[in-house]
């Protein structure tokens, strides 16, 4: 059976990222699919020629292209290729699957955040000790630090009251949640919201420095805590603010 377009690649991954196999294993793995032809689907190296290309015992060759056959990634027919080698076939089609697999997980985990979550309680009964913080039962959820997941009062962050002067808004506390405290603390504590439009997200910063930190290193959290108001937001732009 010849490959699709890109079947090579997705195999390649799905031996990259399989747990079922060691990492010589993988070597193998890959050396085997680097001898199929696109052309006559021809797959038949020899236990002697892998095992010269990777530096390992003809045995070991022996071992794990058994294992490869036996996950399911190749199906294998003694002697059937040239100079009665073995010949190996790709399964494609459970390649394919599991990229469709890996591409779903990544979708859901992308979409975290699109649901916010709720408090099962209709409300309070009646005001908390010490003005603590509650979790939220209003019917337009405009945070997401509540969850349907029970917690003490003392593990719910606060929000504090300077993230909001810095014009974040509701964004600031799903930074803080997704960043955590100290590191909000070190890099965000002085920059501020500009703006959101259709693409990008605009803050700005004392120092081209700080601005150079958060593109290059939080540019991924900014834009997920932004995406469930802007879904097609694309990165993130930081000015350097004027002095004075």
């Amino acid at each position: 059976m010849l490959p699709k377009k890109l079947d090579i690649v997705l195999a390649l991954k799905a031996i990259a990222l399989t747990d079922n196999l060691t990492a010589s294993e993988k070597r193998i793995a890959a050396t085997v699919l680097d001898h199929f032809n696109r052309e006559t689907g021809r797959c038949d190296p020899s236990y002697e020629t892998i095992a010269a290309i990777l530096s390992v015992n003809v045995r070991t060759v022996g071992r794990g292209t058994t294992k490869l056959v036996k996950i399911d990634f190749f199906k294998m027919v003694t002697h059937g290729g040239i100079n009665n080698c073995n010949s190996y076939q790709p399964n494609w089609p459970l390649f394919r699957a599991l990229e469709a697999k890996w591409k779903r997980q990544r979708r859901e985990y992308a979409n975290r955040f699109k649901a916010q979550q709720m408090s099962a309680l209709p409300g309070q009964n009646c005001p908390l000790e010490g003005g603590q913080i509650a979790l939220q039962t209003y019917s337009n959820n405009i945070l997401p630090l509540t969850s349907s997941t029970p917690e003490s009062s003392e593990n719910v962050p606060l929000v504090p009251s300077a993230l909001l002067l810095n014009g974040f808004g509701i964004f600031a506390a799903r930074l803080e949640k997704r960043l955590g405290k100290d590191v909000w603390c070190a890099w965000f504590r002085k920059v501020h919201f500009i703006e959101a439009t259709k693409e990008k997200v605009v803050l700005s910063a004392e120092n081209r420095f700080i601005k150079s930190r958060i593109e290059q290193q939080f540019e991924h959290q900014i834009l997920d805590c932004f995406r469930p108001e802007y879904p097609h937001v694309l990165k993130v732009e930081v000015v350097i603010r004027a002095q004075g």
